[in-house]
């Protein structure tokens, strides 16, 4: 709506309906809460619990790499602006302003995505246990992969199932599609009983 016509209606007395934005600063905080509030397992089924086992062990899986690869390259960075101040200008030294910060950002937002990781896991889990959750997704990937969709694609289908607590209609397709994967992911919502 224009804001002339939203002042109009203002003025003769009407108000209009304002358009909701679902990432309105509260929404974000319930999303934020609800995330760090999942390691709360009581009352969930053993399919939950087994999603949000696999899921956690997947993220944690792509995470490390990730977080690697973005380290090394910001010290790569701060180690070439470094040496263009000690060789040619200290001028250099002001692309740390803009460097420090990205890496505080990036260290804040790979800590937090960390400890929401650990509180997915709905308990601890042992090595044995770990392995089976790995070998399940490796296949569920390849599953994936054979598919064509996006890895994040595929995690916001996942996550969104999961925040909502109800069962995930993507990775119940994938399961269909595969005769191993359903008694493998049997075997893990077996664990969780």
């Amino acid at each position: 709506m224009v804001e002339g016509a939203r002042l109009e209606s203002v003025c003769a007395g009407q108000l209009a309906p304002r358009v909701r934005i679902p990432l309105s600063p509260p929404n974000v905080i319930i999303f934020i809460l609800r995330l760090f509030l999942l390691g709360h397992t009581m009352d969930m089924s053993p399919y939950i619990l087994a999603l949000r086992a696999i899921t956690a062990t997947v993220f944690q899986r792509v995470y490390r790499p990730v977080v690697w690869v973005v380290s090394a390259l910001l010290v790569v960075i701060f180690v070439i602006v470094i040496l263009l101040a000690a060789l040619y200008s200290p001028w250099w030294l002001v692309a740390l302003l803009i460097i420090i910060p990205l890496g505080l950002v990036f260290a804040l937002i790979a800590t937090v995505l960390w400890i929401a990781s650990k509180k997915l896991l709905p308990r601890s889990i042992d090595n044995t246990e770990r392995k089976q959750i790995t070998k399940f997704s490796d296949k569920i990937m390849r599953v994936v992969e054979v598919r064509s969709t996006p890895f994040p694609v595929m995690a916001a289908f996942i996550a969104k199932d999961i925040v909502r607590g109800k069962k995930s209609s993507y990775i119940e397709g994938i399961i269909d599609d595969s005769k191993t994967l359903k008694s493998d992911f049997t075997a893990i919502k077996a664990l969780f009983e």
